[in-house]
């Protein structure tokens, strides 16, 4: 009989039900839990049920997730051989300004607190190597996964004999990659007969598009993932315009492998994250600008054999390639190269999902488990959100109350409501419950601060740094605290040791991680 093991991944805090993004995040797992043995579970950081479900994992995915209460989580589990991986998605350090996660990252300390959990973690893992070649140092051992497809529907077929379809789908984050190149596809739908243009967008891309009449393009209204698959696969050729950041070239493949999955020519920027995944003229055409985009665009326009040609090399390069399940033995290897000989369970993993099946918000499929969100995540993520806006503070409290009321074990209502309005009350509350939070100790030792009490800050600090010894922001706030009681030679080894810490972090290590870059 197989070893039975819990693989959990944690993501971070989001609100979306069968969005792309999700649906990408929890495919992997999915494909996981079809091996013996092995159970998936998928919930994000604000989860009722994340406190239980980090410990007894067999194997934790950190997905991106920036939290300073989970660097005494992180110890425990190293302390006891368990296995966590934390996977870097995304050019953290290239965030562009439009992004809703941009504010955080300006921050030189989350910054380092991001890096400090991957150093922190058992290994890393990312989806392509140019993640790996910024970041992959941070990592004890690194890994590239590159995307790959749940399923792969049966060959497509297209009727290259009628009107061209040429379309593009995306989110607002990618705006400015599809207006750079907006005005001369406008240009060229207009000057070519027989073209209809067809996308899946925000009102704030379709917008972009006004100069073309409405019998010369059509919109999808965005949806869930399986909307834009059927939406994909009535196109014959998809787009894929980036913008040469620093972000977008750690972005994955993943447009090429769905266009091609799904019958449409691919149509790449001639940028990283394309190359090496497919091949100019031979599954897919390259271009490096907005004027040679349309001269490809024509070049396809009146060459339905070379779009037949094109199509029918992308799929088979991805059905034989791209399967998910054709590579989960190496996900799975990683995680055993990376578990301590002495690691036992603190849970047994199939009495535990068991019980899950009974949870509200629970969608199980075998072995795999997506937990959704219920009132009580829902409150704590629309209470994050109106806390933002000036006008809404109240509906945020009446939010995080109704939260804490709904699971009265849950720190996070009280962390946040602590956090966010100054509230010492609040915060004791989420100690109470959460006696290892470096983040109320933070917050108290902040607040106690700025109350005039700076021997209680100091000691709210040294307790968090106690707990998290490896991040540098409590030692500076302490040594700020020292510095102000006349502590002065105190003052100076906490500020020697959190320059310490952080130079650690952008060292090269001595022997050079073992990575591998999976093959598809």
């Amino acid at each position: 009989m197989p070893r039975q093991r819990l693989v959990v991944q944690l993501d971070p805090p989001h609100n979306t039900r069968g969005g792309d993004w999700l649906y990408r995040t929890f495919a992997p797992g999915r494909a996981l839990s079809a091996v013996d043995g092995v159970r998936v579970v998928n919930c994000d950081r604000l989860h009722r049920h994340a406190p239980r479900l980090l410990r007894a994992a067999d194997v934790l995915v950190l997905n991106s997730v920036c939290d300073a209460d989970l660097l005494p989580v992180l110890a425990e589990r190293a302390a006891r051989g368990a296995v966590t991986v934390f996977e870097v998605s995304d050019d953290f350090g290239a965030i562009q300004p439009w992004n809703p996660i941009y504010a955080f990252f300006q921050s030189p300390a989350n910054v380092r607190l991001y890096k400090q959990l991957v150093r922190a973690s058992s290994g890393m893992q990312c989806t392509v190597a140019e993640l790996s070649r910024i970041y992959g140092h941070l990592g004890r051992q690194c890994r590239v996964f590159v995307n790959h497809l749940l399923e792969v529907p049966p060959p497509p077929s297209r009727d290259d004999a009628g009107p061209l379809v040429v379309g593009w789908g995306g989110s607002s984050g990618h705006r400015e990659d599809i207006a750079l190149v907006a005005p001369a596809l406008v240009r060229w739908v207009l000057e070519t007969p027989g073209v209809t243009l067809q996308l899946m967008c925000a009102d704030s891309i379709w917008s972009l598009f006004a100069a073309l009449p409405d019998d010369r393009k059509a919109r999808t209204p965005t949806g869930g993932i399986g909307d834009y698959y059927r939406f994909v696969g009535g196109l014959d050729v998809g787009l894929a315009p980036l913008a040469d950041t620093g972000f977008n070239r750690s972005r994955s493949d993943v447009k090429f492998v769905e266009y091609a999955a799904h019958g449409a020519v691919a149509v790449l920027q001639d940028l990283v994250p394309y190359q090496g995944a497919a091949e100019d003229r031979v599954n897919a055409r390259f271009f490096a600008a907005p004027d040679d985009l349309v001269t490809t665009l024509a070049d396809l326009a009146r060459d339905p054999a070379q779009r037949a040609r094109l199509r029918s090399a992308a799929y088979a390069k991805v059905a034989a390639e791209r399967r998910q399940s054709d590579h989960v033995a190496e996900r799975l290897a990683f995680y055993a190269s990376l578990e301590a000989a002495t690691y036992t369970p603190t849970e047994d993993p199939t009495q535990l999902f068991d019980e899950l099946r009974t949870w509200e918000g629970a969608e199980v499929v075998d072995r795999h488990a997506l937990l959704a969100h219920t009132a009580v995540e829902r409150s704590l993520h629309d209470a994050l959100v109106l806390s933002q806006q000036d006008q809404r503070h109240d509906d945020a409290k009446a939010l995080l109350a109704d939260a804490a009321r709904r699971s009265p074990s849950l720190d996070l209502p009280h962390l946040y409501a602590g956090s966010l309005y100054g509230d010492a009350a609040a915060l004791q509350a989420a100690l109470a419950r959460n006696p290892r939070s470096v983040n109320a100790l933070v917050a108290l030792g902040r607040l106690a601060a700025t109350q005039g009490d700076p021997a209680r800050a100091l000691g709210h600090f040294v307790r968090a740094l106690e707990l998290a010894p490896t991040w540098d922001e409590p030692y500076v706030l302490a040594a700020q605290v020292a510095a102000g009681l006349g502590a002065t030679n105190d003052a100076r080894a906490l500020v020697g040791a959190a320059k310490s810490l952080a130079e650690a972090l952008e060292a090269k290590p001595g022997v050079e991680a073992s990575r591998s870059r999976t093959r598809s």
